[in-house]
Parts: C-alpha cells; sequence; structure tokens
C-alpha cells in the first residue's frame, strides 16, 4: 500500500465521520424541534388567554380556559406560589397526536388558604395579568 492510498482511504473515513456527526446533528435538531412544537409547547401570552372559570378552596385551585385557536392544544402548566400570591404558567403546543385539544381544565392541590391573587404569567416576568382576587370574591 501506497503513502498516496493511505491518505486517501484516511480523508475517506475523515469525510464519513463528518457526514455522520452533520447527519446526526440535524436529526437531533429536528427531533428537538418536534418536541417544543407538537409536545411541550410554549408559554402563552396572556392578554390572548381568556379565562372561563375560576375556583379558589383552601387545598384547592380549579381553572379552566381556553385558546381561540384551532391549531392550538394546551400542553400543560407550572404554577408558584410566592407569599399570597399564585402565579400560573400555561402552555400550548400545536395541535397534534400528542395534545388535541385547546381547552385546559387544570386542578392543582396545595395550600391556598392564605393566596390573595393569582395571576397568568407568560414567558416573561412582566408578561402577566391579574385574574382572581380574593378581595372581588
Amino acid at each position: 500500500m501506497t503513502i498516496r492510498s493511505k491518505i486517501t482511504q484516511s480523508g475517506v473515513k475523515i469525510k464519513n465521520k463528518i457526514i455522520s456527526v452533520v447527519g446526526w446533528s440535524i436529526l437531533i435538531l429536528l427531533s428537538l424541534t418536534y418536541f417544543v412544537a407538537f409536545v411541550y409547547g410554549a408559554y402563552i401570552h396572556v392578554e390572548n388567554y381568556p379565562v372561563r372559570e375560576i375556583t379558589v378552596e383552601d387545598n384547592q385551585l380549579r381553572f379552566r380556559g381556553t385558546t381561540g385557536s384551532s391549531a392550538q392544544a394546551f400542553s400543560g402548566y407550572r404554577y408558584q406560589i410566592k407569599g399570597e400570591e399564585v402565579y400560573i404558567k400555561i402552555r400550548y403546543s400545536i395541535a397534534g397526536r400528542f395534545n388535541k385539544d385547546g381547552d385546559s381544565e387544570i386542578s392543582i392541590e396545595d395550600n391556598f388558604e392564605n393566596i390573595q391573587r393569582i395571576y397568568l404569567q407568560g414567558q416573561k416576568k412582566d408578561d402577566i395579568r391579574l385574574i382572581w382576587s380574593k378581595a372581588t370574591h
């Protein structure tokens, strides 16, 4: 085997490794994009989200809302209690096989006895809307 053929074989191996790494990287990026768009979703903009019903008891918070778009589906939520306030973050994804319905019906069991206000919060901290106040109920 000549030096030239060894260099050629080495170059082919490197080229194949590069193609393999690029191919796997593209596959991983496409999979992550699919997961975020169709499964996990993104946090809503609170001004675009109508709240239909909210009930607060000492140990339970029930919340119903919907999206105005048939292309979006409820995919999850997070909540946080800070002192006398609750912050709820709603996620919606593209409607599809995993998340099919735009209606959200959430029931959270926690200690809500001293809660005075409940806020809907979007992706950013300044994207916030008061949706319930003990003073008005």
